[in-house]
């Protein structure tokens, strides 16, 4: 039994968090932008940077289903490490999270400030604006994530390096 079969139900509820990520981050993505007074270049750049991104999550976990479990293991730890930080210094930042976040971080803008926050999908890119801000955060769920797909991918290299070896012997006799 192969290692992706072993884990085809953390695989699939993997897949089914990107999708899930992905479509809810979309939604609030048009929904916001649906809410604005006045769209301009910039606003329109913004939210199509992040519909690229949420799509992206949607496609990873639709590579997961359909079976083409490398490929969307490889994307999907992509996806996550996309998300692992998020910060804002001197007016240029980015925060993208597909799913949920737990960001631990410190907000270096009046002194040091310890800052965490439990977040679901949202996409922020600030491009020379709220330069008063200067944070720094680590998404504690994308970093988790990485960490069991990381585990699959390790598993699963091992399994077919045991099976070229056993292999080899077999053509030796």
């Amino acid at each position: 039994m192969s290692v992706y079969r072993r884990k085809e139900k953390t695989i699939k509820r993997l897949a089914y968090y990107q999708i899930i990520g992905g479509v809810v981050g979309f939604g609030i993505a048009i929904w916001s932008m649906m809410m604005t007074e006045s769209i301009t270049g910039g606003t329109l750049l913004v939210l199509a940077i992040g519909l690229g991104f949420f799509s992206f999550s949607i496609y990873c976990g639709q590579q997961l289903l359909k079976g083409a479990i490398e490929k969307g293991l490889r994307l999907a730890m992509l996806n996550q490490a996309l998300q692992v930080l998020s910060f804002t210094v001197v007016g240029f930042g980015l925060n993208y999270v597909a799913g949920l976040g737990f960001l631990l971080g410190v907000d270096f803008t009046e002194g040091s400030k310890v800052i965490s926050l439990l977040t679901s999908s949202g996409f922020e890119l600030h491009i020379n604006s709220r330069a008063e801000l200067n944070t720094l955060s680590i998404n504690l769920v994308a970093i988790y994530l990485m960490r069991t797909i990381a585990t699959i991918q390790k598993k699963a290299a091992q399994e077919a390096e045991l099976a070229e070896y056993a292999a080899r012997g077999k053509q030796i006799q």
